[in-house]
């Protein structure tokens, strides 16, 4: 069985993903991946380099991330150009990972946006409400104005909801989401 983890930023995509790791259960985390191809010498670091120039690097020659992301935030075009290095990177690693595995479970916040989620059996949606998610990302020092850049680049709430095979809400506390991410569990069979 092939899971996928989604959600928007600040829903509790990783509180989830973490819960399945403390069970026991190996999660890929297409984030974590995603950056790896940043990295100095990595496949995707001279393509981004090539694409969007010097300015890109920091005093290290390192990609400076902060820089990228509002680059990508604040011009369409810019985004598509990552993503058309990024997303074939991640998948290859996404199908590499997957292959030959009874149960694979993967935390991917772009599910939708980048065609991963015909690669799943199961989509487990992390939701919260607006509210809760503007008070989460504004406690990791955002702004209102990169929040919405950020969040109007993703599918909505709804769409994502309508996609997915299970919802969990993340509202309450931990042990309210452990109890709903373990309902999910012995419904699989996992």
């Amino acid at each position: 069985m092939k899971i996928a983890i989604t959600g928007l930023m600040g829903s509790g995509k990783s509180t989830v993903a973490n819960i399945f790791r403390e069970l026991g259960y190996p999660v890929f985390d297409a984030d974590e991946v995603a950056k790896s191809f940043l990295k100095k010498d990595s496949k995707g670091y001279h393509e981004v380099l090539n694409t969007f120039g010097e300015d890109v690097l920091d005093e290290h020659y390192e990609i400076d991330k902060a820089f990228l992301a509002k680059l990508i935030f604040q011009n369409k075009e810019c985004k598509e150009a990552l993503e058309g290095i990024i997303h074939p990177l991640v998948k290859e690693a996404l199908l590499k990972e997957m292959k030959h595995k009874r149960v694979f479970i993967a935390e991917v916040p772009l599910l939708f946006e980048a065609h991963f989620d015909q690669y799943f059996d199961e989509i487990l949606y992390v939701d919260t409400s607006e509210e809760c998610l503007l008070e989460r990302l504004e406690a990791r020092n955002m702004t209102k104005e990169e929040i919405q850049a950020r969040l109007k680049h993703q599918m909505t709430r709804q769409e994502k909801k309508a996609k997915a095979t299970y919802v969990v809400k993340n509202e309450e506390d931990i042990d309210t989401l452990k109890k709903e991410v373990m309902n999910v569990i012995k419904k699989w069979g996992i």
